[in-house]
């Protein structure tokens, strides 16, 4: 089969995938908002996220729930009626450096010392960019639990307005954590361009062979990644069965409505 067939048939199913999985997600905030819109209208007494609303609200969207995972048991079995070659690792220039390095000499002359200063300054604004960040999400992520776990903050008087409040004071540190990360991950890429000019003139110029061993080459060989693929579904399948035999489904689903109406705040 052609590789631009195969490719084709991947993006397609991966797009389909992808649709399926944004309108599962919109299916599941339409089902949410219309509780607290029920739940928060004039006249409405009781909890509002009851187990028996819940429950049948998720069995509404059981539906859309199973289709969501015939795609993804769909698209691994197209995996592997339409394989693809792996990109080469040489593509990667975060690779290449760290296999140059390796090569790079104890002592260098005179002449390379500032190709090797460079590098280690490049490494050093790195080691620096990584904590910032990691500082940074620290920080959010503390500011977030503070918020969460302060029942002040969910009087249960107003259940709209205590979402948007823990959504402006919880938000905007998950999307500053994922700007940020993003940005490190940008700026690595380019750093490691920049470092790899270098790197090739300290190691020689030699070319870089791609080698990972015989152990690499076994576990990524396509038959064991079928086998293992096999019998992590065979396993998924049994638990499944046995989870829903054992009547275990009822007690998930009670424990889930659980943490929805006692642990976080919600009803």
């Amino acid at each position: 089969m052609k590789e631009k067939t195969a490719k084709t048939v991947r993006l397609v199913s991966g797009i389909v995938l992808s649709a399926m999985t944004v309108i599962l997600a919109a299916l599941f905030i339409w089902q949410v908002l219309d509780i607290l819109a029920v739940g928060t209208s004039e006249g409405y007494e009781g909890f509002i996220f009851t187990r028996d609303d819940v429950a049948a609200r998720l069995f509404r969207l059981l539906p859309a729930i199973v289709i969501w995972i015939a795609l993804i048991i769909a698209g691994f079995v197209l995996w592997e009626v339409f394989p693809v070659k792996p990109a080469r690792a040489k593509n990667d220039s975060s690779y290449i450096l760290k296999r140059y390095k390796k090569r790079i000499p104890a002592a260098v002359p005179e002449e390379l010392k500032g190709s090797l200063q460079f590098i280690n300054g490049e490494e050093e604004n790195l080691k620096i960019i990584r904590i910032i960040a990691a500082v940074i999400c620290g920080v959010g992520v503390l500011c977030g639990v503070i918020y969460l776990s302060n029942p002040s903050n969910f009087p249960k008087d107003d259940v709209t307005a205590e979402m948007v409040n823990m959504v402006k004071n919880v938000f905007p540190w998950a999307a500053a954590a994922l700007v940020l990360w993003c940005g490190v991950a940008i700026y690595e890429e380019i750093s490691s361009k920049k470092q790899l000019e270098h790197a090739k003139k300290l190691a020689g110029k030699m070319k870089v062979e791609i080698y990972h061993g015989k152990i690499y080459a076994f576990l990524n060989h396509k038959f064991f990644l079928l086998g293992a693929r096999i019998v992590l579904g065979v396993l998924a399948v049994a638990f499944i069965i046995a989870g829903v035999t054992g009547n275990s489904l009822h007690s998930v689903l009670i424990k889930a409505i659980n943490i929805c109406t006692e642990c976080i705040g919600l009803g």
